[in-house]
């Protein structure tokens, strides 16, 4: 799922797609290597589901959640991210990318299970970070999957030129050509 990517930045998961690129982040591969993040998850009396494939066909979104808490009718998605420390506040700010595939994997398995999505937990390198989906952050997710499904169709977001482009794998070719 390139959501948390379109989240960061719309132009980055454009060219992924455009240049068909394999999805696996230098992120991703490091963390790999590290003990599991989940290993010590409290679930407090939730059922722990590792490894869920979900999808939405509303939302055009599918992917593997890291895992899914289930108790009753009720579902929280679980995204660990080993290698960052997470808070509330980063949550709302510089990681709101990662709470937006978080919220991307609990919509999916809300329909893919048909359960009611009650929230989202990040497990960083400090800990875990529990979040209730608000209707707010429902819609934040759902516009995200509209632009992501827009520029799988080759609709291209237009340029960008900001603060995280300095460590962009993308940032000359972005630059150099505004429009592809």
């Amino acid at each position: 799922m390139l959501l948390k990517e379109y989240a960061y930045c719309p132009r980055y998961a454009f060219l992924r797609l455009r240049l068909q690129l394999p999805y696996a982040t230098e992120s991703m591969e490091a963390a790999r290597r590290l003990p599991d993040p989940l290993a010590n998850l409290d679930a407090g009396g939730w059922e722990v589901r590792r490894s869920v494939r979900v999808a939405s066909r509303r939302l055009g979104l599918w992917g593997v959640a890291d895992a899914l808490l289930v108790r009753g009718r009720l579902v929280k998605a679980v995204e660990a991210k080993a290698l960052t420390p997470v808070s509330r506040r980063a949550l709302r700010g510089r990681l709101r990318h990662v709470l937006a595939q978080a919220v991307a994997y609990g919509l999916c398995a809300e329909e893919a299970l048909r359960l009611t999505l009650q929230g989202v937990v990040v497990v960083g390198s400090g800990g875990a970070v529990e979040e209730r989906v608000t209707p707010a952050l429902r819609a934040y997710v759902e516009a995200l999957a509209a632009g992501l499904r827009r520029a799988a169709e080759g609709e291209d977001p237009g340029p960008r030129r900001g603060p995280r482009c300095w460590s962009c794998a993308f940032r000359e070719l972005c630059w150099a050509a505004p429009r592809l």
